[in-house]
């Protein structure tokens, strides 16, 4: 029997909170990785843990750089759920961050849930993100303008339904919604929205070999200030091959029709493409595992606006032993404007290197590297940062609550 397209499909979801989603994931699996085998029940259990940080220039300014120096504690709570039909992957973080620039302080909440029922011949699972952090986060890889102390709550949902047609046919649909709220006086940020809906028909030609033809839409609505929203509308069409059970490509391209409505130009009408290409070598417990992912996608921002953005991100994990692991990422992002923009981010440009040591099974140390650059929309010269961190993580093998 083929194994059902939804069941290994690797999906592209409307391109939203994309930073908290994927953020989420990366916790969810770090964390959550060996659930699956766990027995019928939920389980809480809870991680110590904090990074030194040294960085050259933590906001990014072109001009009148501070050096960051401090330490973040990152106590953690995870909740693991398995019953014959649900599952729950659930990842609450504080981040409490104390450092000698006193406008840096702050205590951060993250919370990142995975829930999914699986019945018959169909499934429902929900996908959500929170954020109540600072601008210093949220701003990284998105309107770049970064600065310290200034609150943003952000909430991210991703629903997802899925029927199995037959053994190769399926009809999955795709929701989102964002929201992104700041604690801003001085209006440098807006309040926004964003809605998503992709629904999908799938076909598995073989074992190997799965497509999908799909209508893609979004709507983007800011909060206050002038009126600013975009809407989008287009089909889609992808591709998914496994190689191997450790070698998978997936690659998907669509068109869109994109109307924009604002109180100082009124509404305008366009059309652009749109596209994901992804390979991904290697499973949990590989001597290597590495990933490619290069996109061009519309995503939300706090400029009361939807930007056109390219991206291209690597990523390399080699273990030398079981215990002893080496990190290398990298990510380069390029945003183009409906609205001009001076003064937000145009090209941004990260890199890092960690090395990673089990020193026991509960213990764990890492050293990291980064780099990291930006250019912005209007604005000559680029500005860049070197940034130190030293983390020790501590995961007793202890269940804290259980029923």
């Amino acid at each position: 029997m083929r194994i059902m397209a939804g069941q290994r499909r690797a999906k592209r979801p409307i391109a939203t909170g994309r930073m908290l989603v994927r953020a989420g994931c990366l916790l969810l699996a770090l964390s959550c990785g060996g659930a699956a085998a766990l027995a019928d029940g939920f389980t809480v259990t809870g991680k110590l843990g904090g990074n030194f940080e040294m960085d050259t220039n933590p906001l990014l300014l072109k001009k009148g750089q501070q050096t960051l120096i401090g330490w973040n504690s990152t106590p953690q709570l995870i909740l693991t759920g398995r019953t014959p039909d649900l599952t729950v992957d659930s990842l609450t973080r504080v981040n409490d961050g104390r450092f000698n620039l006193n406008e840096f302080n702050s205590t951060d909440l993250f919370n990142f849930t995975t829930i999914k029922y699986q019945g018959e011949q169909y499934y429902l699972q929900l996908q959500s993100g929170f954020s109540y952090d600072t601008t210093r986060n949220s701003e990284v890889e998105t309107s770049g303008i970064n600065i310290a102390g200034i609150r943003h709550t952000g909430i991210n949902l991703t629903p997802e339904f899925g029927y199995n047609i037959n053994d190769v046919q399926q009809i999955v649909v795709d929701g989102s919604y964002l929201v992104s709220l700041y604690d801003d006086k001085k209006n440098r940020y807006t309040d926004y929205e964003s809605f998503g809906l992709t629904p999908k028909y799938l076909y598995s030609f073989t074992l190997r070999d799965t497509g999908f033809v799909a209508l893609q839409s979004s709507y983007f609505k800011a909060l206050e200030g002038p009126k600013s929203t975009g809407a989008s509308v287009g089909p889609m069409v992808g591709w998914t091959h496994h190689f191997s059970d450790r070698f998978t490509t997936s690659a998907d391209v669509g068109f869109h029709v994109i109307n924009n409505d604002t109180e100082q130009d009124g509404s305008t009408w366009d059309n652009d493409y749109f596209y994901d290409f992804s390979l991904t070598y290697g499973q949990p417990g590989d001597p290597d595992i590495a990933s490619i992912t290069v996109s061009r996608s519309l995503q939300p921002q706090s400029s009361a606006q939807q930007v056109t953005e390219n991206t291209v991100a690597l990523k390399e994990t080699h273990h030398f032993t079981p215990r002893f692991a080496a990190i290398v990422s990298g990510t380069y992002h390029h945003k183009s404007y409906t609205l001009t923009d001076n003064g937000k981010q145009k090209d941004y440009l990260e890199g890092s290197a960690a090395l990673q040591y089990n020193v026991t099974q509960e213990l764990t140390a890492a050293a990291s590297y980064r780099y990291r650059q930006q250019t912005t929309v209007g604005g000559g010269g680029i500005a860049d940062s070197h940034t130190v961190l030293l983390t020790v993580t501590y995961s007793p093998n202890t269940t804290l609550f259980s029923w």
